[in-house]
């Protein structure tokens, strides 16, 4: 029951430590593998993305929106964390450009006795 998740990172060993604590949490039903969405392979289809920590570098928002756009189903649905930075500005105009809804959702998430940090939840979906 439930659906077929695949943990992916550039770096192998990242999409294979979210495995362990999928793991760890009880979660079964993983796979883990190195994926550069760069060069994403061709028949890659989904229905739900979720990502963080992907809006870093202005020079990959790019090819981000282009991975979203051609991975994603029609009426699919990507979530995306990101922790307000400078980048976000250009992905949301990307996102526009490539025909994508886009919903954005300020967030703020605490560390016990620890800082705040803010945030958002972007929302893209693929119109049908």
């Amino acid at each position: 029951m439930g659906m077929q998740v695949t943990f992916t990172d550039v770096d192998e060993m990242a999409a294979k430590s979210a495995g362990e604590y999928a793991k760890r949490y009880g979660f079964r039903n993983f796979v883990c593998q190195g994926l550069d969405f760069r060069d994403a392979p061709a028949d890659l289809r989904v229905p739900l993305l979720l990502a963080s920590d992907v809006l870093y570098e202005p020079r990959l928002i790019q090819p981000m929106v282009q991975f979203i756009h051609r991975v994603l189903l029609p009426g699919g649905v990507c979530l995306i964390g990101d922790a307000d930075r400078i980048s976000a500005r250009p992905f949301r105009h990307e996102v526009f450009e490539a025909g994508l809804q886009l919903d954005a959702t300020p967030t703020r998430v605490s560390e016990p006795g620890g800082t705040r940090t803010n945030g958002t939840i972007y929302r893209i979906t693929r119109p049908d």
